[in-house]
């Protein structure tokens, strides 16, 4: 025989469906990290295939997790702060113009950075994967 339903408020039910999801998250916090890792990614894609191909425009590396926006001129500091540290994913995908940024491999993007402040010194490495 089943339960009858209480008469709940909207803000009595969202208060027991907010406990219900918190104390699940409790007991699995293996499945919340993966769904959470999930999420991350499937945001960081999307945005990745707005700015061009999903990988590194040097050295061609597609790894998802290595990848980075790199801002071609520099100015990514002063973009972060004046943007007041919103992910540089979320603004892509809500309309943020993508003339200035590219795609490139952690590694890559520091080789970068070291060409831009020291080109002399940066001729000295050479990314090599195998």
């Amino acid at each position: 025989m089943a339960r009858p339903k209480p008469n709940l408020t909207k803000e009595e039910l969202k208060a027991r469906q907010a406990m219900w999801v918190k104390r699940w998250r409790d007991k699995n916090p293996d499945k919340q990290k993966l769904a959470r890792k999930k999420a991350y990614n499937n945001r960081k894609l999307k945005a990745l295939k707005i700015v061009g191909e999903p990988k590194c425009e040097i050295c061609g590396c597609d790894e998802l997790d290595f990848l980075e926006f790199n801002h071609i001129n520099g100015n990514g500091c002063k973009d972060w702060k004046n943007n007041k540290g919103v992910p540089m994913m979320d603004r892509v995908i809500a309309g943020r113009n993508t003339n200035d940024l590219n795609i490139l491999c952690r590694i890559c993007n520091a080789k970068d950075f070291l060409e831009r402040k020291n080109n002399k010194q940066s001729k000295r490495f050479k990314i090599i994967w195998t």
